[in-house]
């Protein structure tokens, strides 16, 4: 790390971290550094991760949360002796089920399973909406995936370097990262990451379609009024031509009618409210 630049945040999974087994050791200055060596290669101090908070707790001397993301769970804690007071008047405005984006330090410790565990402390924590939770699992699941795909290819050559990676597209730390996660990750099962990956990105494409089917819904039943309410078949038809499956369809009438934009006025029969 150059000294006077501020280490950067690595975008990355709860899987991701949770999967770590290597903490390597570092001095600057006088001071002695921790440093995560994820098994895709992901080197550092600090993180971003967006997720839902799932777990809040506070008391006189910290506020804890938990924040789930698509593959598993982050734990925050802050400290009232923590200096930050701004991050504290952060996290008190935070609420459970809010969506939102933390940065963050790492630290970590060792369970009485000789397991490492990891704490977030955070430095930035604000709520934030679906389409930037949905831009953020894309984002960092191209990240996961571009660090496979490399790791996977330096396998096949032993005698890779650095250099080489860097040549072929890699930034610098990428390029650290990878040939030091195949040393101390000799055994690591990168298609069951890239499985999580797949599944991920398949159900937020699911996600985007119901909202789209939502949308569909509501002006099809904007420009068809009946008292009666519209055919559940004729709503399927309409949205079936705009690529939307039937059980897409199906669950975004479920959340419509949660929602109290939609009501089944008889039995398959739909009015806009």
């Amino acid at each position: 790390m150059r000294e006077g630049k501020r280490e950067p945040a690595r975008w990355i999974f709860s899987k991701e971290l949770r999967e770590t087994t290597v903490i390597e050791e570092n001095t600057e200055g006088e001071k002695m550094r921790s440093m995560f060596l994820t098994p895709l290669g992901s080197i550092g101090r600090r993180i971003l991760f967006a997720g839902k908070v799932t777990n809040q707790r506070e008391d006189e001397k910290s506020i804890r949360l938990t924040v789930s993301d698509p593959t598993g769970a982050f734990y925050l804690s802050f400290f009232e002796r923590d200096f930050n007071q701004n991050v504290k008047r952060q996290l008190e405005k935070i609420e459970l089920n809010q969506t939102v984006t933390v940065m963050g330090r790492v630290s970590h410790y060792t369970g009485e399973d000789g397991k490492i565990l990891f704490n977030i402390n955070p430095e930035l924590i604000y709520e934030t909406d679906a389409e930037s939770m949905n831009f953020w699992n894309a984002r960092t699941a191209y990240l996961c995936r571009r660090r496979i795909m490399r790791i996977k290819e330096a396998l096949k050559k032993p005698d890779i370097s650095t250099g080489v990676l860097t040549a072929s597209g890699s930034t610098e730390d990428e390029a650290e990262g990878i040939l030091k996660s195949i040393k101390a990750y000799p055994n690591y099962d990168y298609t069951k990451f890239e499985e999580v990956l797949t599944s991920l990105l398949f159900n937020q494409q699911i996600s985007q379609n119901i909202n789209i089917a939502k949308d569909g819904i509501l002006e099809f039943l904007s420009s068809h009024v009946d008292p009666q309410g519209i055919k559940y078949e004729e709503i399927v038809n309409e949205l079936l031509k705009k690529g939307i499956s039937q059980n897409e369809v199906d669950e975004a009438l479920n959340v419509l009618g949660h929602e109290g934009d939609v009501f089944e006025v008889s039995l398959k029969r739909y009015r806009k409210i």
